[in-house]
């Protein structure tokens, strides 16, 4: 697949998962080929596979950067060994969101990408989870049930921020989900 050390290996890698990125954000993965992006990038076919052997491939870089990016900011983000701080976390999210909020908001809002943010999602409840419980003793139900909770609320609820085109500011959001998330509707005034 080429020397992944090489300067212009690295341009073109960029290159092609940048303009994979754009492509993205203006049409579904189903109509995205090779054949056009490679076309937008500027480059021929033969170099794209030294790079890629399929847009599956890109895709599931890209998943994989979201979800290690997610990872990093709870490692980052947790108080201590046993817990998470869901401000904190909340304002590292917002902040992941905001890096890339077009390339985002269509992979968590739009439907012919919820594939992608089901993926993005079982892992990050997968790693809360390990987080959260560590030490602790309680039943598997109880245990699914509020990782259920947390990671859909989460998603469901910065969702909705995008989806509503950001009607609270970042910080109203950050504050509010937090409120909602550690103390349900009793936070709610």
């Amino acid at each position: 697949m080429g020397n992944k050390n090489d300067a212009r290996y690295k341009r073109t890698h960029k290159l092609i998962m940048d303009t994979f990125k754009n492509m993205i954000i203006e049409m579904d993965f189903t109509k995205i080929t090779i054949k056009d992006l490679t076309n937008i990038a500027g480059i021929n076919r033969k170099t794209f596979y030294l790079h890629y052997y399929s847009l599956d491939e890109i895709l599931y870089e890209l998943q994989n950067e979201i979800i290690n990016g997610l990872i990093d900011i709870l490692n980052q983000e947790t108080s201590d060994e046993n817990s998470i701080d869901i401000q904190k976390f909340m304002t590292a999210f917002s902040k992941l969101l905001s890096d890339d909020q077009p390339l985002h908001q269509r992979l968590l809002c739009c439907e012919n990408y919820r594939f992608v943010a089901e993926q993005v999602q079982n892992i990050v409840t997968e790693k809360c989870s390990e987080k959260f419980f560590a030490g602790k003793h309680i039943d598997t139900s109880h245990k699914n049930m509020v990782t259920a909770y947390l990671s859909h609320s989460i998603l469901t609820l910065w969702r909705n921020w995008l989806l509503s085109g950001c009607e609270m500011t970042k910080d109203e959001m950050i504050y509010f989900s937090t409120q909602l998330v550690e103390h349900g509707l009793d936070s709610i005034n």
